[in-house]
């Protein structure tokens, strides 16, 4: 089962088949959109920037927790959401043409939490 589930989530990441999953959230955002609302909540002069940042938390809350509960282990190997953000941050800054889910799942396999 956990396999499966698995199989299906590296699947569900590849190019081919992302174009044809449903994805929602702030995971279909750009790098680029993301980039740009971090220089904004990390100036906390803008709402927008505010409304993203928790946006994002929420996403990456419940995307984590789901991936995390669905395999039997901790994704994030310890980084949390909070750490988790600060690093899909770093990452998107460096590749503006990704998309957030993209670099989230690139991280975790990084992080080795896919296994």
């Amino acid at each position: 089962m956990r396999l499966s589930i698995m199989l299906f989530v590296l699947l569900a990441a590849a190019p081919s088949w992302s174009q044809n999953a449903f994805l929602y959230g702030y995971g279909v955002r750009s790098c680029d959109d993301l980039v740009a609302s971090a220089k904004q909540w990390e100036s906390e002069k803008e709402d927008a920037g505010a409304l993203a940042y928790v946006q994002l938390r929420e996403w990456m809350s419940g995307f984590i927790s789901g991936l995390s509960l669905a395999l039997g282990n901790d994704v994030t190997r310890g980084a949390g959401v909070e750490g988790m953000i600060r690093q899909v941050v770093k990452q998107c800054t460096d590749r503006r043409q990704s998309d957030v889910f993209t670099t989230t799942m690139e991280l975790i396999r990084k992080r080795g939490g896919l296994e």
